[in-house]
This record gives structure tokens, sequence and C-alpha cells, in this order.
């Protein structure tokens, strides 16, 4: 029974030390980020590595590493997502403030808006036809401008025309003042806005893993300093003894020469 535990034993160390001379020489020919690899594929690997100085340096380099390119990769995501975030926001407020005016309007929206239009257009005509001129003139730019972002709409599709939306105010306020091209905005967004929040998602979830792993070593890493600390002042303190006995043994030999 004694023997069979024996060579269970020496089985282990031998397994153990094979283990080690493995990921020492895919450290030295593949280097920090596959040995870092095996680590985390096999909980043998991973006790040989804690227990391994060369190995364990190794893989704290490789996790650090990894994490901050997630990190990093984490900010650019958010900073990405931002934007859309606020512009979606902004689309929905106008949008629950436009359905809000249609319910207390009901019908009477057309009627109103021609009456209006017509008092205005007799007004400016009361001014002087050339500021009569000048209006229509912007109101047909405003009406061209229009139609050629409904056609990139329907050509592009709504994610072009959120980029036209992004990048020019005249732009952004007729897609604002028109249903089609508004909804249109919106929904290029909100897929903008949910694609980037599920690749910040996939980012933090492949991050966590290596926060741990980078955690666990350096806590282990502290524990190891600290306890090399504490053999390091026991040396000293039975050096200091010895070093003493051995003036105090040379004092007596010296008094018993004079003697």
């Amino acid at each position: 029974m004694g023997n069979s535990c024996v060579k269970h034993f020496d089985d282990e160390r031998n397994n153990l030390e094979v283990t080690r001379l493995h990921l020492l020489m895919i450290l030295h020919d593949e280097g920090a980020a596959e040995v870092l690899s095996f680590a985390l594929r096999d909980r043998q690997n991973y006790d040989v590595c804690k227990n391994e100085e060369e190995l364990r340096q190794a893989c704290i380099l490789a996790a650090s590493r990894k994490y901050y390119f997630e990190k990093f990769r984490y900010e650019d995501v958010y900073k990405k997502t931002a934007p859309y975030v606020l512009l979606l926001e902004e689309f929905m407020k106008i949008q629950d403030a436009i359905e809000e005016e249609r319910q207390m309007e009901e019908g009477h929206f057309d009627r109103i808006a021609s009456l209006r239009r017509r008092n205005k257009l007799e007004s400016e005509g009361n001014q002087g036809s050339s500021q009569f001129e000048e209006d229509v003139e912007v109101e047909y730019d405003t009406e061209h401008i229009r139609l050629h972002l409904l056609m990139v709409l329907r050509e592009e599709g709504p994610a072009e025309l959120l980029n036209y939306a992004t990048k020019d105010d005249q732009n952004y306020e007729i897609c604002k003042n028109d249903e089609v091209l508004r909804k249109a905005c919106m929904l290029a967004a909100s897929r903008r806005y949910y694609f980037e929040k599920f690749r910040y998602e996939e980012v933090c979830n492949k991050t966590a893993p290596y926060v741990r792993l980078l955690e666990d070593f350096i806590q282990l890493q502290n524990s190891i300093d600290e306890q090399k600390r504490v053999e390091e002042d026991r040396f000293d303190c039975g050096s200091s003894v010895r070093r003493l006995i051995q003036q105090q043994s040379e004092r007596k030999r010296g008094r018993a020469m004079s003697f």
C-alpha cells in the first residue's frame, strides 16, 4: 500500500515536471501570450504557472497586456456609442412631441396650417415682393434638399441618410421635420446604437476573465514577495546572531591566549 502511494506521488511529480518543462519551452518558442492560453485551458497548467517564477511573470505580463488592450477597446466603443444614444434620444423626443400634437389637433392640423401659411404669405406680400421672393427661394431650396434626402433614403438606405443628417445642420433640421426622413433616421440611429451596445457588452465579457486572472496573479506575486521579505529578514537576523557569537568566541580565545 505504501509503495503504491509513493509510486503515485512520484508519477505525479514527474508529470508536473514534464508540464513545467513543456510550458517553459512554449514560453521561449511562442511567447507569453501562448503560455497564458495554456494556463487558462487547464487547471494543472494554471497551478504550474502559479508556482514557477518565470511562467508566473510571463502570465502576469500577458494578462496585463490583454486586459489593457480590451480596456482601450471598451473605451473606444463607449465613445462611439455615446453620439448615437444622444441622437436616438433626440429623435425619440421629436417623435413623441409630434404624436402628441397630432392627437390634440385631430384632423384640423392641415386646415389650420393652410390658413396660417396664407396669412403669412399675405403679410409678407404687404411688406414687399422682394422679401416674398426671398422666402419662396429659401422654401424652394429646402424642398429641393428634402427631395434629395428622400432619394438618398430610397436608393442608399437609412444608414446613409443618417450620415447626411449628422454632417449638415440644414439636413438635420429637414430630417427632423419630415415624417419619413425622421423615422428612417430613428431606425438607423437605433441600429447603430444597439450594434455598438452589443460590441460594448461583448468587450466587457471578454475583459472580465483577464481582470480576474491579473488580480489573482498579482495577489500571488505580492504574497510571494512578502514571504521572500520575511525569509530575508530571518536570514539577516540569523547571520547577525552567528556573527555576534563568532566575535564573542574570538574575544574569549584572545583572553585565553593572553593568560
